[in-house]
């Protein structure tokens, strides 16, 4: 495996452990990357709307976590701007 696809399969794993850190079986989160190609923040909207969270985590918390990775999301959005 080259250095490009190694350092991206890390990331993918990276990202696999912290959303099912959240809460969410590892199945739907391979799932979400899936058809997000690999971002993280959006993945997690998508499992927000569409996945089932193991155990009973309230609504709060959902809303709390929905709106710090929507917060990276612009953050994210705003660093890129700059750069380009």
């Amino acid at each position: 495996m080259g250095n490009a696809a190694s350092f991206l399969s890390g990331n993918y794993s990276r990202a696999i452990r912290e959303l099912a850190a959240m809460g969410f079986l590892e199945a739907e989160v391979r799932y979400a990357l899936r058809v997000n190609k690999g971002n993280k923040a959006q993945a997690a909207e998508w499992l927000l709307i569409h996945g089932s969270p193991v155990g009973t985590a309230d609504a709060e918390l959902q809303r709390a976590i929905q709106a710090s990775l929507l917060a990276e999301n612009n953050q994210s959005s705003k660093s890129r701007q700059r750069i380009k």
